[in-house]
């Protein structure tokens, strides 16, 4: 009986240590090729398997149309804020973005994992080191101009509080147009990649899986 039960103790340790897994899998979707500034998605949204995103510090102080302008002739256009939540929505595990806009707490981990992806084009010296990643993009009418921004947790002194780690993205913002910019922003723009989406395993097969794996070892203990 004890063999069985280190068998089954097994089996659902690696169901576990699986679906675990998948639940971090936004981070490990993605990828940074830091030659060419190009971000990649390799995960299963379809929102998502068909773009390419460029780093946003490739950009830091430019306007939208001086982005378009260098960028444009090599296929790349600049974001919505509905694409910029997609991508948003995936890699801080979460469902909150669609283009409205919308602030979310996060962790330290993800807000600097985003940073390495896609670049960082603030920081501060403040009591710890503070980073932030800044970008415009449009707005999904394709005219108005929106935002995102990611920041990590930061202590402006030592007699401060610890600012939290965040993600502020969407909307419009008044009085932003095509030609502004800002020495600390970037401009989120894509290119079509033209891949389809990728097929990854649900948890429910894992779950089967797992418990196809204690039916056998149970079979298995009771022929002995």
């Amino acid at each position: 009986m004890m063999k069985f039960l280190k068998i089954a103790l097994t089996t659902v340790s690696i169901a576990a240590c699986s679906l675990s897994n998948m639940a971090h899998a936004s981070i490990i979707d993605w990828s940074v090729d830091r030659s060419s500034n190009i971000v990649s998605y390799h995960g299963s949204d379809s929102n998502l398997s068909s773009l390419e995103w460029l780093r946003w510090d490739a950009t830091d102080g430019m306007s939208i149309n001086e982005a378009v302008d260098l960028y444009g002739a090599d296929g790349w256009q600049v974001a919505t804020s509905l694409e910029t939540s997609y991508m948003l929505n995936d890699l801080f595990l979460t469902g909150q973005f669609n283009a409205e806009y919308e602030h979310i707490v996060t962790s330290n981990s993800l807000a600097r994992s985003f940073g390495n992806l896609f670049g960082y084009t603030y920081s501060a010296d403040y009591e710890n080191d503070f980073y932030a990643s800044y970008a415009l993009h449009l707005y999904t009418d394709g005219t108005s101009v929106s935002t995102s921004r990611a920041s990590d947790e930061y202590q402006i002194d030592a007699n401060g509080s610890l600012r939290v780690a965040e993600v502020h993205a969407g909307g419009t913002t008044f009085g932003f147009t095509r030609d502004t910019k800002f020495d600390f922003y970037g401009i989120a723009m894509v290119r079509s990649t033209g891949q389809p989406a990728t097929e990854v395993p649900e948890p429910s097969t894992l779950a089967i899986f797992a418990l196809t794996l204690t039916a056998l070892g149970f079979r298995r203990f009771k022929k002995q």
